[in-house]
């Protein structure tokens, strides 16, 4: 899945060969256009690191005949604005997005997830170096209950807990650290050979943060 490649294997190149590969044998055109995943497939390549591509998808999302159906896109169009901006660096830029996102265009809620928008403005904010800002969203992520959070959580659970345990650790909250770097290892602790190094370092740091309670 393309998922995978991007957020648990750290390979966007071939997240981006996936995309590609998928768009050559369904191009967008041969859809209805209400059958046309424009903001995904952007979110998509954004987050593997083709703001470009990232563009050209919302731009043609833009010149869809269907307006109606393009205005009640509007909080996808958002997210992957969002996405866009984090791959450029934009951090600021990426919060805003991201909050415009969560924000229907009648200010209402703009989907039944309520978990989603936290984690994304949580690594927004780590990115802007604003680490308690990113506690904060990170653990609301991780808090707020939400009965299909599975959804997210098959990608980003195991490393949300892995980065609440080294910005913990920064700010010198050992209980804390130890308690989502703990968290992470056994979640992780039969994953695939090639992510055994991710857990590993993770070892590592608990093995240190245990040892300087006992000193």
């Amino acid at each position: 899945m393309i998922g995978y490649d991007t957020w648990i294997r750290s390979q966007p190149q071939r997240a981006v060969t996936r995309l590609d590969a998928a768009l050559n044998v369904h191009p967008l055109s041969t859809l209805a256009e209400q059958d046309r995943p424009y903001a995904p497939i952007a979110r998509l390549y954004a987050q593997s690191g083709r703001a470009d591509r990232a563009r050209t998808v919302l731009a043609q999302f833009a010149q869809i005949k269907d307006t109606s159906f393009y205005r009640s896109h509007q909080s996808d169009v958002h997210e992957a604005l969002a996405e866009i901006a984090v791959a450029e660096k934009r951090y600021r830029d990426a919060i805003a997005e991201f909050r415009r996102a969560d924000v229907d265009v009648d200010g209402r809620p703009a989907n039944e997830n309520p978990v989603h928008v936290h984690f994304n403005l949580g690594r927004a904010f780590d990115l802007a170096n604003q680490p308690d800002s990113a506690i904060a969203e990170l653990e609301a992520y991780l808090r707020i209950p939400y009965d299909s959070r599975s959804d997210d959580d098959q990608f980003v659970l195991a490393g949300t807990h892995k980065r609440l345990g080294e910005l913990y650790d920064a700010k010198g909250d050992r209980e804390k650290a130890i308690s989502h770097l703990t968290k992470f290892i056994e979640l992780w602790k039969d994953a695939d050979p090639e992510l055994q190094p991710a857990v590993a370092d993770a070892k590592r740091r608990l093995t240190k943060l245990q040892a300087a309670g006992k000193g």
